[in-house]
């Protein structure tokens, strides 16, 4: 098997040094020496290093781009210095939180742009503020900023009834009342008003000044 992945190595490497040294041949003016994105004529736009055309990451108009034989490529996933990244549409290396084929990666924020991992957590990944776990939209109840709140396909629900823990809850906006704590977006488990649809009690608006959770 080691010997089989030698050769393919050995294989790609004569491929790209032959490509390279065609390409020097045809080219002979505009690969004499350049280096940099240089519009080469008849041919297009390649990153050529020391006017042969190169393959991996070089720094452009502020980012970093993945070329292959001199080409840019577009939409991808790409390897180097042993991290995983992520070109998109245009070519540029991604940051933050993306979603790629519908799973939610986070690309961290500060310039490095390797991969750390699928997303979780209240975010935005381009697509709005959700609620991701593994990298897949959440539907249930999750503690956020001291309060709870409910997703359904990672987006928080308003001033609706949902269910979770096998109970009704109802969620509202925050409003300090006297004593108590009128709960809107916040997760409500009281039972102040009792509503009976098919014997499961539904708890509405007043709680004391710390929401509850209901737990097995």
């Amino acid at each position: 098997m080691n010997m089989f992945k030698k050769i393919l190595a050995t294989s790609a490497l004569g491929l790209a040094l032959g490509g390279a040294t065609q390409f020097a041949q045809a080219h002979p003016v505009q690969a004499a020496g350049q280096t940099g994105y240089v519009n080469v004529k008849n041919v297009g736009w390649r990153w050529l290093e020391n006017g042969h055309p190169y393959t991996g990451f070089r720094y452009y108009m502020g980012t970093y781009y993945w070329f292959i034989n001199g080409v840019r490529q577009d939409s991808g996933w790409r390897h180097a210095w042993e991290m995983t990244y992520y070109t998109d549409a245009n070519g540029r290396a991604v940051q933050g939180n993306h979603v790629i084929n519908g799973v939610a990666y986070n690309f961290g924020n500060n310039g490095t742009f390797f991969l750390r991992g699928k997303t979780a957590g209240y975010t935005d990944a381009g697509q709005g503020w959700k609620w991701y776990e593994n990298g897949l939209t959440y539907t249930g109840i999750r503690n956020y900023m001291g309060a709870y709140y409910y997703f359904q396909n990672g987006i928080r629900q308003e001033n609706k009834f949902v269910r979770a823990f096998g109970l009704v809850w109802f969620t509202t906006w925050v409003v300090m009342v006297g004593q108590f704590k009128v709960i809107t977006n916040s997760v409500t488990n009281t039972c102040t008003l009792v509503i009976t649809v098919h014997f499961i009690y539904v708890a509405l608006v007043y709680t004391q000044s710390q929401p509850l959770m209901y737990h097995n």
